[in-house]
């Protein structure tokens, strides 16, 4: 696994002064605070000089005009998972996707298989299973992240506990 994350993608400027609209990937808003640094999928480290959550738009220091911004339209920022721990605050019973990715899903003592991605559609998180190959059927299949069907999480050993839903 990668140690840079795809946290924001950013569009078209806005303005005169390098305003771009930034489009965030994660729930972690807080993230672009001023002096934040960034990399970009282009290999260019940014260092946030203004961000407003409201509007959506950034700003980077030494890209504070509007022909320099443009360099910078459809790019993706990127963090690394220490920055990530320390510049994002979990509550209690939250994890980071790059944690929850490589668990293994049991249910009844049963092994499902392995998380390989997870997509968000709509406001539910699915988490994409890798069946193991006591399951013959399917070869990969999605669980919802949600309390009906997630029972226990536990990074340290990289295990996910589920159950079937009858609901």
């Amino acid at each position: 696994m990668t140690n840079n994350i795809k946290v924001a993608q950013l569009g078209k400027t806005v303005g005169l002064r390098g305003d771009l609209k930034l489009y965030d990937f994660s729930d972690f808003p807080s993230q672009f605070k001023n002096g934040t640094t960034f990399f970009t999928d282009k290999k260019i480290e940014l260092t946030v000089s203004s961000f407003d959550s409201k509007k959506s738009l950034i700003r980077f220091k030494e890209f504070e005009d509007i022909d320099l911004a443009k360099k910078l339209v459809n790019s993706f920022l990127l963090t690394n998972i220490k920055d990530s721990r320390r510049n994002c605050k979990l509550n209690k019973d939250e994890y980071f996707w790059f944690d929850i990715k490589g668990c293994q899903m049991v249910e009844n003592e049963e092994l499902l298989g392995e998380v390989f991605d997870i997509e968000r559609i709509g406001d539910i998180d699915y988490l994409h299973v890798k069946s193991s190959e006591n399951l013959e059927e399917k070869k990969e299949f999605l669980i919802p992240y949600q309390d009906r069907y997630i029972i226990f999480v536990d990074i340290k050993n990289k295990k996910i506990t589920t159950r079937h839903s009858k609901e």
